[in-house]
């Protein structure tokens, strides 16, 4: 505004002047600048240096400021985003739980993940060979991995005496389960509630345990131990063909040693109210020592109550008790069945069981009180637990 108001006053104020006064001002004007200039006082010098001084320094803190409030800006439009995606997914999953009622399923009942948490991994400590694949599913595979560094097995279970296998392994090699590309947010949320199970599952010498996790939410990654003979299934199965080892010879010794590591981890779990539901021989994984480990906890569940009833899914029907098959219903007994069925499949060194019955004749087959033969190399004593594990009561029928 002022410079307004003095844009239109300079020309009224030049014309109020005669032409010859002008003249006469403008060279007494320019003479006696001249003369202003030649005679500078050196105090004049030192006040114009600080005035330059002060508009610098002016102009560089507004340059700081601004910069600091764009970084602030930055910083609430990348907290903005998380929460919209954060109550996003609680969205998701409130519509998907109010689709099918009430969850039953263990992320229900663990622990929220925290900021500090002390099984997580940096993935610059994490090398994972996706040369060597382990294993395969739906929609995850397992690949050898090393961690660089100690163990966080021995910070996370510090006041264990953990077993000998972690003592031995010196070269810090690991299992590392990761989803397949282009899997969907369900795989993704699968995977973060089993990291969640494995964290409340603690620490047992026939339980696979885990190692640590990246809890990426885009591409979370699960670590456990490293068992170098895999799976029991195939190394039993690996005993008729002669495709092993001359040190991988398995005895009569070794298979009860097997069977009863196995149901020392299931005790373990029933003690911490877990179910697992899928006790079979490919879910027994075997260190170099010949050590038994419980594995796959993907269909474990963690219940409080006696029975655990399924919303469906893929479910092992040849390994279920006959109250799974009829009403889902799942519970320690249902887990005794299946690891007798475990035990035929032992001695029989892999054979699958009910080979000859399909799936949809199980329950019937069942009913009519059929039960699995006792295998060829089979003590009489274990075939009459496995009987025993095979008793229904009439309600079940």
């Amino acid at each position: 505004m002022f410079f307004r108001l003095l844009s239109a006053a300079l020309p009224i104020l030049v014309a109020s002047f005669p032409y010859e006064n002008r003249r006469k001002h403008s060279k007494a004007l320019l003479t006696t600048t001249t003369h202003v200039a030649t005679t500078v006082d050196p105090s004049t010098v030192s006040v114009r240096h600080a005035l330059l001084i002060a508009i610098i320094t002016i102009c560089a803190t507004i340059v700081v400021v601004a910069l600091c409030c764009g970084v602030l800006c930055l910083v609430r439009i990348r907290f903005r985003i998380i929460t919209m995606r954060q109550k996003f997914y609680n969205r998701s999953k409130q519509r998907r739980e109010s689709a099918v009622g009430a969850s039953n399923d263990y992320e229900d009942h663990l622990p929220k993940k925290n900021n500090k948490d002390k099984w997580e991994i940096k993935l610059k400590h994490l090398v994972i060979n996706e040369q060597e694949k382990l294993g395969s599913g739906a929609f995850a595979s397992v690949f050898k991995g090393t961690i660089k560094g100690k163990s966080s097995v021995f910070a996370n279970h510090a006041k264990l005496n953990v077993s000998l296998h972690f003592q031995e392994n010196m070269n810090n090699e690991v299992a590392v389960k990761m989803l397949h590309k282009h899997t969907g947010h369900a795989n993704r949320v699968d995977i973060l509630n089993e990291i969640d199970f494995m964290k409340k599952l603690g620490f047992h010498p026939h339980v696979l345990n885990m190692i640590g996790c990246v809890t990426n939410v885009y591409n979370p990654l699960l670590v456990v131990e490293f068992c170098s003979k895999g799976d029991l299934l195939h190394l039993l199965r690996h005993q008729r063909t002669g495709q092993h080892e001359v040190e991988d010879n398995l005895c009569l010794k070794d298979l009860i040693s097997f069977s009863w590591q196995v149901s020392d981890g299931m005790s373990y779990l029933s003690s911490r109210n877990f179910i697992h539901r899928d006790v079979a021989a490919r879910n027994v994984l075997i260190t170099s020592n010949n050590t038994a480990k419980i594995g796959d906890f993907g269909l474990c569940r963690y219940t409080t109550e006696a029975l655990y009833t399924t919303r469906g899914g893929k479910l092992p029907i040849k390994w279920m008790a006959p109250e799974s098959l009829k009403m889902f219903e799942f519970s320690l007994k249902s887990d005794i069945w299946s690891f007798a069925v475990l035990l035929y499949e032992i001695f029989t060194l892999g054979d699958a069981p009910y080979f000859s019955i399909q799936p949809t004749d199980m329950m019937k087959y069942l009913e009519d009180g059929n039960r699995l033969e006792k295998p060829e190399i089979c003590p009489a004593e274990i075939y009459d637990l496995m009987s025993e594990c095979w008793l229904v009561p009439q309600t079940h029928l």
